[in-house]
């Protein structure tokens, strides 16, 4: 659903709960919103393998829908729609349908979008999503690009307007600036801060490609710790697949509606070393990359994971989180060519498309020092 993982939504974490809209609304950036195409792709359903977080307003509405709703408990004042078991769909979803449609809670109708809160309100899109146009990724190659008017979008921006409107965000963002500038004195006495505008300057002028001691990529978790753990992506003509690590490679899955697995489509090996990409590709991919730079969930992220480290740089474990999403969409894309049986040696634009598509979920999911709303 909303945010980032598809398999998971949680209510807006940390301190606070709802409250009235405040006279002085901050500012929602838009800007990563600038030239994407969206449409909903009839019968996909991915956004749809999740436990949506449900206010106590949405619940009244959702319970006169369907008066046999299973909620589970949730936390600040939130309930969440229980998922089928062994990693199924939301229990609201009959033949990749949803059966509350009108009434769905506010991370359904608010995906693709979801908004990090930091030192400022950011909305950015979840790639993994197939009914987002990829087109318009190259634009980010370059710091100068001028982009578009979002097409397609307008009624979950609606929604998130009016949800944004409705909890403590500015309370949320003076907190997150205090955990910001407390985090800040603390690194530079130990000589480890980069501010956010030099970091970000640095990290578009060179973008962290992946070397030959990337790979092979961290695999993801075998499926024995729980199908609802493992990655997800849209795979067409098949459906919902996930990945999980197995003893001889990586194994891919079609996961069932209903919860289960379908059938083990394969069990693939991944590459040892960078794949070759076409030009085409290569722009993909830097487009991507430079997408992720702006993202405010790097910075936050990185600010999260260098406490974790005595001695890296906040620069450094930016940097890492970089390279490790670019391994890993390459590592994706050459599973899904083989998968396909269209594997020629040199990665398109097109494979590049469906390394993103089956890793931008996870990548949305890192920890963060921030919050999603």
């Amino acid at each position: 659903m909303s945010g980032p993982d598809v398999k998971r939504s949680q209510p807006p974490r940390g301190p606070g709960s709802p409250a009235s809209p405040s006279p002085a609304l901050p500012e929602l950036d838009l800007s990563l919103l600038e030239g994407i195409r969206f449409g909903c792709l009839p019968n996909c359903g991915l956004c749809c393998f999740a436990t949506p977080a449900v206010s106590q307003e949405e619940q009244v509405e959702l319970l006169r829908t369907i008066p046999k709703l299973e909620l589970l408990p949730g936390s600040n004042g939130y309930s969440q729609v229980a998922s089928r078991a062994e990693g199924g769909a939301c229990q609201l979803l009959k033949g990749s349908r949803c059966q509350a449609y009108t009434c769905r809670p506010f991370p359904c109708t608010e995906y693709p979008i979801m908004v990090h809160i930091g030192s400022r309100a950011q909305a950015s899109v979840c790639l993994s999503c197939p009914g987002i146009s990829l087109d318009h990724l190259e634009d980010f190659a370059t710091s100068n690009a001028r982009r578009a008017e979002p097409k397609g979008l307008e009624q979950e921006l609606d929604r998130v307007a009016r949800e944004f409107a409705r909890f403590p965000v500015q309370n949320w963002l003076r907190v997150h600036q205090r955990q910001e500038e407390a985090l800040r004195r603390r690194l530079e006495r130990e000589d480890r801060w980069e501010s956010p505008e030099d970091l970000r300057s640095r990290l578009q002028e060179e973008l962290p490609f992946p070397e030959a001691d990337d790979f092979p990529a961290n695999p993801p978790p075998p499926k024995e710790e729980g199908l609802e753990s493992l990655p997800l992506f849209y795979e067409e003509g098949t459906g919902i697949v996930a990945l999980s690590d197995h003893p001889r490679g990586w194994e891919v899955l079609s996961i069932r509606e209903s919860g289960g697995i379908g059938s083990s489509l394969s069990v693939l090996v991944p590459p040892d070393r960078p794949p070759r990409l076409d030009a085409s590709g290569e722009r993909l991919l830097r487009g991507y990359l430079g997408l992720i730079v702006q993202r405010d969930q790097l910075l936050w992220s990185a600010y999260a994971e260098v406490g974790n480290h005595e001695e890296a740089t906040l620069g450094e474990v930016a940097e890492e989180i970089v390279r490790e999403a670019a391994t890993q969409v390459l590592t994706r894309a050459v599973i899904r060519a083989q998968l396909r049986g269209t594997s020629a040696g040199v990665l398109s634009r097109e494979d590049v498309a469906r390394g993103i598509r089956a890793t931008d979920s996870d990548l949305l999911d890192l920890p963060t020092l921030g919050r999603v709303l």
